[in-house]
């Protein structure tokens, strides 16, 4: 099944890295197939630029302590988190990055100037291969109380609360 695994998760990074694949690739394997490990694999033998987006801290510096270990060239991937922050230039002296969810859902929104350089830094360009390892929730839950959902709903317009009639 590891085989398996790496077979069509190299495959499709590389269809990603040429542009043959373009858009979002979902790689849905069952836990435990290797697909951080075919990830780690493949980021330590590529030449392309990879940003990795772990889902912990933890499991950031172990995907960089790895693909480093991997590779043949020692010291082509570092880690940089919320535990851990390098400074961008001194991140862009390794072609593979790995961060958090948190600091990729900052750099897409462009939320600061260090996450939104995140992406613009490899050699003052942008990673060529960016691999989401986990599922992310993107989206935020909030929790409100009955008196807050009340007020809110006796804010709306006539028109605004037009649009939420069956």
């Amino acid at each position: 099944q590891h085989k398996q695994a790496f077979k069509v998760i190299c495959k499709a990074l590389n269809a990603k890295v040429d542009g043959t694949s373009t858009g979002l690739d979902v790689l849905a394997f069952p836990t435990g197939a290797g697909k951080t490990k075919a990830l780690e694999y493949y980021a330590s033998k590529t030449s392309a630029s990879v940003l990795i987006v772990a889902r912990r801290t933890d499991d950031a510096d172990e995907i960089a302590k790895n693909i480093n270990a991997l590779s043949d060239d020692e010291g082509i991937a570092c880690a940089s988190h919320s535990k851990r922050r390098l400074a961008l230039e001194d991140i862009q002296e390794f072609r593979v990055l790995v961060i958090t969810h948190e600091a990729y859902k900052r750099m897409i929104l462009c939320s600061d100037p260090y996450h939104a350089g995140l992406n613009n830094s490899y050699l003052g360009g942008k990673r060529e291969l960016h691999v989401i390892d986990e599922s992310m929730n993107i989206f935020e839950t909030e929790e409100i109380t009955l008196l807050q959902a009340k007020t809110a709903i006796e804010s709306l317009t006539p028109q605004d609360a037009n649009a939420f009639k069956p």
